[in-house]
């Protein structure tokens, strides 16, 4: 989980500001001359942010192990599945293992970890459905100001779009109702089509 604070402006993992936060202190009791060394970046932070990170870091631990007991690993039992679901989140919240958020865990190594994966080379016509998913989404991403989309098992979404500026001085249509007047799909901004330009040519006096 990230947290950003108001004077940081920057999302920052939890777990590293609480890890920062404590080598810190074992630093300074260890050396108070270290002081001047840590105190321009503890300065930076609010009060009650590094409790706040800790509060959001032991919420999203419960949050995750819960999906996991009701999801994944529902079919086991209550003992079970709960020492199987903190096995996995203590294995994908390790800050120091993990090193950071956006690092890549193979298909091996989520297993590894206690993961329930089905590939999706092992089921050709699952791939065709997330792929075509994907690139319907990469399109819709691309060609209109989308940045955002949400759809459930029925058909039921949400999109987030942003309003942008047209090109040649043409303003993105900003509301649902303005994008379905020009044929675009509700939510989505679409650059209105532009009416051929009919100014009407002086003659010229011989």
């Amino acid at each position: 989980m990230t947290f950003q604070s108001q004077t940081i402006h920057e999302s920052r993992a939890t777990s590293g500001v609480v890890e920062e936060f404590e080598r810190a202190r074992l630093e300074i009791h260890q050396s108070p001359a270290n002081v001047p060394l840590w105190q321009p970046i503890i300065a930076k932070y609010n009060p009650t942010f590094v409790g706040k990170c800790e509060k959001a870091l032991k919420w999203s631990r419960e949050i995750v192990e819960e999906w996991l007991r009701e999801g994944m690993f529902a079919a086991e039992g209550e003992a079970e599945s709960r020492a199987h679901a903190a096995a996995v989140v203590e294995a994908l919240g390790d800050h120091e293992e993990q090193l950071s958020h956006s690092r890549h865990i193979s298909l091996k190594k989520a297993r590894d970890i206690g993961l329930d994966i089905l590939a999706l080379e092992d089921d050709s016509d699952l791939q065709d459905a997330v792929l075509s998913v994907h690139h319907a989404c990469i399109q819709t991403f691309l060609q209109t100001t989308a940045i955002k989309i949400v759809e459930n098992q029925l058909c039921v979404g949400a999109i987030t779009a942003v309003q942008l500026q047209g090109a040649v001085g043409v303003p993105m249509s900003p509301t649902p109702q303005a994008a379905d007047a020009h044929g675009g799909e509700s939510g989505v901004p679409v650059r209105p089509k532009l009416e051929p330009n009919r100014r009407n040519k002086k003659k010229r006096k011989r």
